[in-house]
Parts: structure tokens; C-alpha cells; sequence
């Protein structure tokens, strides 16, 4: 363990400066990350059981039609796209995380519903063309950088069908109330981040010149890993123009389909 590498990993980074180390690839962290996505006592993963149906509710009353043909990104363990199969709906899921696929995939076996699964970044995709639906539920846009997010946006209106839709949601601007910068350090025999002994450095930094903040964790064992996830926050405004300037011809904005203020829904019309 180099002493010079700890300590630079202790100041702010640059806005998008990668880590060293990925977390949706790496098989242990894997388990965990599959085990809080079922957990129905934390929306740290995926959103509990309720929130689920709400958003489920609410896009198909405003998506009508039979048999559409859906594209399900950043789908997990295939919560939501299990309930669209039940309702009779075409679903592809896509996650990178082969763990989660393989638990979605036998899930639905089990419940003898058909859905293609495929495991791969979304951002690497070739989306299927003449789809009626594209979602990406959980914050998962704000994740992306700018460049990133125009790349993807195109690609999704891209993929749509003349009348479909793309549905996300995002953090809106309450979120900026409640960020703070802060700091924990702490030491596990066994958790989260590893089977075995480690430390972990956990700090927030925000970056309000770019409406973002990062996430950061710093993970110490023989060697030091640092995770980082950036995420964003949109005023609606923000987002319809940025929609809009991409090419979709109407953008509907909802507040309250889930208990979460923090949180915006886009259904967004090719």
C-alpha cells in the first residue's frame, strides 16, 4: 500500500475523474448488490415493493396500446421488467451486472414469463429499433456525464417508434437542500465491500457549478480501491429544453409518483 496514494485519494477530485476500481463487475460486490436490491427494507438498490408499483401504475396509464415492444435499461434482478411481462408486454432487461441477470433470468423462469435479458453496459448497446418503450429507472441518467447523456439520448430517440416514449426519472432540485459534504471512516471484519478485514474512506463532494456531486469510497485492504459515483440534479426546465433540443417533441414532467420529492419522472414523446 503506497501512503502518497491514500493521501491523494483524501482531496477533491476534478468533476468526472474516474476511480480506480468498478463496482458492477466485481463478483462479491456483486452478491451484495443483488441481496439490497431484494431487500424490502431499503430503497438502496432498487426502490421497495410500493414505489415499484406506483411507477409501473403511472407509465402505463399514460403508455396505452398491447404488446409493446419494451427496452428495460439498467433492469437488475428484473423487478420492473417481470411486472411489464405480466401485464403482456414484449420486454427486453439490460444490466451489467451478470449476477443480477442470472438471478432476473431464472426468476422469470420460474414464473414462466419470457423475457430477453442481456448482459451488457447500455451505453455499449446497439438498441433494437421500433420500440414503443425505453425506460431507465433510479436516478440512472444523472449518473452519466454531459457527453454521455447526449450520446445516449440520441441513441434512445433513435430506437423509438414514431408515437414511443422514453421514461426516467432524475433528482430534482430539493436534492440541493438536504447534500452536504461529509466524511466516514470506518473498519469492517466483513461487509459490504469485502469478505474479509478492510477499511473504507466515504465522503460526498459537490460540485454546484455542474448541479453534481460524487459519492466517493475509498476501500483499504493490501491495496486501495476508490469508488466513485457522480450523479446530478435538474430543474425541470433544465430538462425539457435538454430533451427537447435532442429531438423529442413533448416531455411530461410528474412529481409524485413515488413519496420521494427529490424525484422527478420524464415521459418523453419521439
Amino acid at each position: 500500500m503506497d501512503i502518497i496514494d491514500l493521501l491523494s485519494f483524501l482531496e477533491k477530485p476534478k468533476l468526472y475523474e474516474k476511480g480506480n476500481a468498478f463496482m458492477w463487475t466485481d463478483p462479491y460486490i456483486q452478491k451484495k448488490l443483488l441481496k439490497t436490491h431484494l431487500d424490502q427494507n431499503t430503497d438502496l438498490a432498487s426502490r421497495k415493493q410500493n414505489s415499484i408499483d406506483h411507477t409501473i401504475s403511472w407509465i402505463f396509464s399514460t403508455k396505452e396500446g398491447v404488446d409493446l415492444s419494451i427496452l428495460d435499461l439498467g433492469c437488475g434482478p428484473g423487478l420492473y421488467s417481470e411486472k411489464m411481462a405480466k401485464l403482456g408486454h414484449n420486454v427486453i432487461g439490460v444490466d451489467i451486472s451478470a449476477c443480477s441477470l442470472e438471478y432476473a433470468k431464472k426468476s422469470a423462469e420460474t414464473k414462466h414469463l419470457s423475457i430477453e435479458y442481456i448482459h451488457a453496459n447500455y451505453l455499449e448497446l446497439n438498441f433494437p429499433n421500433g420500440l414503443d418503450l425505453v425506460d431507465l429507472i433510479y436516478c440512472d441518467f444523472g449518473v452519466l456525464s454531459k457527453t454521455e447523456q447526449m450520446e445516449f439520448l440520441t441513441k434512445v430517440l433513435n430506437s423509438l417508434k414514431p408515437d414511443g416514449v422514453f421514461v426516467f426519472d432524475a433528482y430534482n432540485l430539493e436534492l440541493k437542500n438536504t447534500l452536504t459534504e461529509k466524511r466516514d471512516f470506518f473498519k469492517e471484519d466483513s461487509g459490504f465491500w469485502r469478505s474479509h478485514p478492510y477499511l473504507c474512506l466515504s465522503e460526498t463532494f459537490l460540485y454546484p457549478e455542474a448541479n453534481a456531486f460524487l459519492d466517493q469510497h475509498v476501500v483499504i485492504d493490501d491495496e486501495i480501491k476508490v469508488y466513485r459515483f457522480y450523479n446530478h440534479y435538474y430543474s425541470e426546465a433544465m430538462m425539457k429544453q435538454t430533451l427537447k433540443d435532442i429531438g423529442f417533441s413533448e416531455v411530461i414532467v410528474k412529481k409524485d409518483v413515488i413519496s420521494d420529492s427529490s424525484i422527478t419522472f420524464y415521459y418523453c414523446k419521439k
